[in-house]
């Protein structure tokens, strides 16, 4: 390198085209060879001979051995070839040097390691390499249209204008041995903007490792390779003051790499193509922080997005975006512990892996509608959105899934709309897990919501109401276990009546499960509720489950199912309690009563019940329907008297049916119930004073005081109308005085 920059010493002649750049530089002329001529090709470049020639060491002398007066400002060339390696390094009084269309073919390129220079542009010309370590400009560096082979190295460079690249071409003949960086900026300074745009290509990566760039980063319409890092740009740590835009026409053949880089203002990625490094990564945000938006609009990577506690101070945004998944997780859009204090809006979003979002706060709307996530993990699930904190509504409205979509211990200040959702299924059988999820407004499963598996949302919280309006019923169980809601809406119209409104009949899960009402067009009646609570029971059987018959499939069944096919769900009386509060509060006694009455005789259809209870309880049903319809017991004691008073009218007449309990009476003066003689020797036999005092307790007529029955039958009779009436009289007695309706 050092022998041809080194073939021209002070003191040797010049030739014609040098002697020329001396006087004109001099005067702080340029040294044009091409005029209004149009731009030559790299190859005319490359073949110009002496007469288009200038050796680098008379371009050196001039810039470095005070060649110059010093008034005169710098050189400026356009249209020459430059033999030799133009070596500048460590020159701390270096003037302007402009380069256009020109060649500089040498294996050494241009050396201004450490150097400092007001203004360097070396534009639309063939560059070999540029070394610029350390190198200090305080203007620009303009590298517009320049075609560089190797590599263009700037580590800790100082550049107090902008590094301009617009239509460069970069590591075109890169050393394959070599990391495959074509452009190093590895803690480089930039006051002004960075321009890697306007058709810029570069064959190997760009890397901006700790590279800080006080205005804009521009990339738009640029085409990067990749390194042996699996990289296309690197700028781990970067700092910029400005803008970055990776905008419609950026490609990479790797990943961006942007782990903890600041950006001041924004970053636009819209339409943006980007490859994948070795994990299958695209773009790489850990610990990044935006202080505006982040814009992965139209984006297709083909690899995962990572902005694992990322800060973005604006709107988070991936629109119609498509993202691959991480090969080792299966992860597409990793946004565990991301802050976003705008929206986040994914709408139709296109993932072939897992979306997740986890300890994160989004302070506006988490907006998935039209999302398309095929990916899922090893459990089964692809949109993971536990423990997560969003100030708005989270969208997942036509949204589809493959696997399960998780939302546990989620805190949602607004709505969780799921209105047309289809979602696929986990592994676990679960289609929507929000065990524990708190929601500020409604839950909305309708207008054509869709879960191939278990709907779950034990202990959850809903502000709101919940509506439940699926296109049918889920593929597994519904459980609200110890979940909370303002109101249920759910819609029993048309032939969903039948259906139970598409609860689903493997298991709807009521107990604990609170709310303050309904909120449907057309409510369901109060044995429609009532079928509601009782079908997440099975009847209990005396080996402990439910009969079912050995030919029946249990492949689709979940472990929770499996089980409650075998046990039944354990049966709880609050869930009729519940309904029967809600009833009340709304005015509908008749409804509560109905309710309760229910609940006591669903006792025993759903628990083991020993044979005394059991009986007391079926009792109580068929008296006093548990003391809530007392009148019942009475209608029962006026049915028994009656009967008691038409079989003693026919025993009146029947020969020794009925007979005077003093045996004189008979003997004596031939006294029969028929034949009392007027009573002149002994009572007459009156058969609705007797029936009376046989069957009401506490009343006497003093008929059986008189009479008696006769005969082993007629006495059984008697003695049996005497039990049911103590009987019904004391159950009527307990109903009325409301110990039958105390649990």
């Amino acid at each position: 390198m050092t022998g041809l920059a080194t073939s021209w010493r002070p003191g040797d002649g010049y030739h014609a085209l040098e002697r020329k750049l001396v006087e004109l530089a001099a005067n702080s002329e340029p040294l044009d060879l091409i005029g209004n001529g149009g731009v030559p090709s790299f190859a005319d470049m490359r073949a110009w001979g002496p007469d288009r020639s200038v050796r680098a060491g008379v371009i050196r002398y001039l810039l470095v051995d005070h060649g110059l007066s010093a008034a005169a400002k710098g050189i400026e060339i356009r249209g020459v070839r430059i033999d030799g390696c133009l070596n500048l390094e460590n020159e701390q009084e270096l003037r302007a040097l402009k380069l256009d269309c020109c060649s500089l073919d040498d294996a050494g390129g241009l050396v201004v390691d450490r150097a400092r220079v007001p203004v360097l542009a070396i534009t639309r010309s063939w560059l070999a390499t540029l070394s610029g370590e350390g190198l200090a400009v305080r203007g620009d560096l303009d590298l517009r249209g320049t075609s560089v082979p190797g590599v263009v190295s700037l580590p800790g460079a100082h550049v107090t204008g902008s590094l301009r690249c617009e239509g460069s071409a970069l590591g075109i003949a890169l050393d394959p041995d070599s990391d495959l960086n074509a452009l190093v900026g590895i803690a480089m300074s930039v006051r002004g903007d960075v321009r890697l745009s306007g058709g810029f290509t570069a064959s190997g990566a760009v890397r901006l490792t700790q590279a800080e760039i006080s205005g804009s980063l521009y990339c738009g319409t640029a085409d990067l390779g990749c390194n042996k890092e699996g990289n296309g740009l690197g700028a781990r740590g970067l700092r910029v003051g400005g803008n970055v835009y990776l905008r419609t026409g950026f490609v990479t053949g790797g990943a961006v790499w942007l782990g903890g880089a600041e950006v001041t203002g924004e970053m636009i990625c819209t339409g943006a193509r980007l490859g994948a490094n070795a994990d299958n990564d695209s773009l790489f945000g850990d610990a990044m922080r935006v202080g505006r938006d982040l814009v992965l609009d139209d984006v297709h990577a083909s690899g995962a997005i990572r902005l694992n506690r990322a800060v973005i101070s604006g709107k988070l945004s991936a629109v119609s975006a498509h993202v691959g998944a991480n090969k080792n997780n299966g992860r597409a859009l990793a946004c565990d512990e991301v802050v976003v204090r705008s929206h986040a809006r994914l709408a139709r979003l296109t993932t072939c892996g897992v979306a997740r979002f986890t300890l994160g706060d989004v302070l506006g709307h988490l907006d998935l509608t039209g999302a398309q996530l095929h990916g899922r993990d090893d459990d089964g699930d692809s949109l993971i959105l536990s423990r997560m904190r969003v100030g708005g509504s989270v969208f997942l409205t036509n949204a589809s899934t493959t696997g399960a979509a998780l939302l546990v211990q989620a805190r949602i200040t607004g709505q969780l709309r799921c209105n047309a959702a289809d979602l696929g299924r986990s592994k676990r059988g679960t289609s929507l897990l929000g065990d524990a999820m708190h929601v500020g407004d409604n839950v909305h499963f309708d207008d054509g919501f869709t879960a191939a598996g278990a709907v779950l949302l034990r202990r959850a919280r809903i502000s709101g109401d919940l509506c439940w309006a699926p296109a049918q019923a889920p593929g597994g169980e519904v459980d609200l276990e110890g979940a909370q809601a303002h109101r249920v809406k759910d819609d029993w119209r048309g032939e969903r009546a039948a259906s139970c409104a598409y609860w689903p009949t493997k298991g709807t899960h009521l107990a604990g499960f609170r709310y303050d009402g309904f909120g449907s067009d057309e409510p369901a009646s109060a044995a429609q509720r009532i079928d509601w609570i009782s079908r997440q029971y099975r009847p209990r059987t005396g080996d402990g489950g439910a009969a079912k018959n050995a030919s029946d499939d249990t492949s689709s069944e979940t472990p929770r199912e499996l089980a409650d096919r075998r046990l039944g769900v354990p049966f709880a009386t609050e869930p009729y309690k519940q309904l029967a509060e809600v009833y009340r509060r709304a005015g509908q006694d008749d409804n509560a009563r109905a309710v309760e009455i229910a609940r006591r005789r669903a006792l025993r259809t759903y628990e083991n019940l020993d044979r005394y209870h059991w009986t007391m309880n079926w009792l109580s049903y068929h008296t006093i329907r548990y003391g809530f319809e007392t009148w019942r017991a009475a209608r029962w004691l006026l049915v028994l008297y009656a009967t008691v008073f038409v079989g003693l009218c026919a025993a009146e007449h029947g020969r020794g049916l009925i007979m005077p309990i003093d045996p004189t009476a008979t003997h004596v003066h031939h006294v029969t119930a028929e034949n009392c003689q007027g009573g002149r020797w002994y009572p007459c036999f009156y058969p609705a004073g007797y029936a009376a005092d046989v069957v009401i307790p506490g009343v006497n007529l003093y008929e059986t005081a008189s009479w008696r029955p006769s005969g082993s039958g007629m006495t059984a009779a008697i003695w049996s109308a005497t039990a049911l009436g103590w009987l019904l009289t004391t159950v009527m007695i307990v109903g009325y005085s409301g110990l039958a309706r105390r649990d």
